[in-house]
């Protein structure tokens, strides 16, 4: 939705003027700033400029760790493996600390034994089979017996 304003408050060129219809807009849907995931914008001297908002959408998954080994390597490494297909933010977090589920580093620095709960947590719903498939890996507990 493109939202005109008077073209003497800024220069049609300028990132200021894009920022001013991005702040009008915020304010006409009553969006905070934090909920802004992405702000594309586009314009040529044929086409208006459109500005695009998609709130933030976290959606969470809570599983606990059964297999013997908890969250080690190589378990790790098949959820980056998952995780990294994915379009948007995909996070695993365990009590108060957050990690990237792309990055395996990341990922065991939770310290995550048998009987830990995490979550799994997707920026956006397109990546809801990501989710699933890396909840699935850990209910089947990562291939192991």
């Amino acid at each position: 939705m493109f939202i005109p304003s008077n073209k003497k408050e800024l220069p049609q060129s300028t990132g200021l003027r894009i920022l001013f219809d991005t702040v009008i807009l915020l304010k006409i849907f009553q969006f905070d700033i934090s909920d802004i995931h992405m702000i594309a914008t586009h314009q040529t001297k044929m086409v208006k400029k459109t500005i695009f908002l998609m709130p933030i959408i976290m959606i969470k998954k809570t599983l606990t760790i059964s297999n013997e080994r908890g969250l080690h390597t190589r378990a790790a490494i098949q959820i980056v493996e998952i995780a990294k297909k994915a379009k948007y933010g995909v996070w695993v977090s365990k009590e108060n600390q957050r990690a990237d589920a792309s990055s395996a580093l990341e990922l065991m620095t939770l310290y995550c034994p048998k009987g830990s709960e995490v979550t799994i947590e997707i920026d956006h719903a397109y990546d809801n089979d990501i989710m699933n498939k890396i909840a699935l890996t850990i209910e089947e507990r990562f291939g192991e017996k």
